[in-house]
């Protein structure tokens, strides 16, 4: 079985040299960050739908923000490694990510004014 990794942390796997009817080559299907967005809500919330659309909402607002992030005022190395730390301490969480990469880069700034 071969696993990548993608931007947001969500592992695809895909079963290699496995045939199903017809020869045709049976793929595991990479689970977006729109659906885990979707399921997380669902299982942190299962019976508020009103909660549920609130954390897809906030969510997929943060995951937005974070496909355009950009920090000049940061050495890109700098960045790189905050945002590495932030996505490995939360990988499905993008508004925490976003949350820890804003503190963290102001701190960087202020510390080298």
């Amino acid at each position: 079985m071969h696993c990548q990794a993608f931007s947001y942390l969500i592992v695809a796997c895909v079963a290699t040299g496995v045939s199903g009817p017809g020869g045709v080559t049976k793929i595991a299907h990479a689970v977006s960050p729109e659906v885990e967005i979707k399921q997380r809500a669902e299982r942190e919330y299962p019976n508020d739908f009103a909660m549920q659309k609130y954390e897809v909402d906030r969510q997929m607002k943060a995951m937005r923000a974070l496909q355009n992030y950009r920090d000049h005022s940061l050495p890109g190395a700098v960045l790189g490694q905050i945002i590495a730390d932030a996505k490995r301490e939360w990988p499905t969480d993008f508004s925490m990510q976003k949350y820890e990469i804003e503190r963290q880069s102001k701190a960087y700034r202020e510390l080298h004014r």
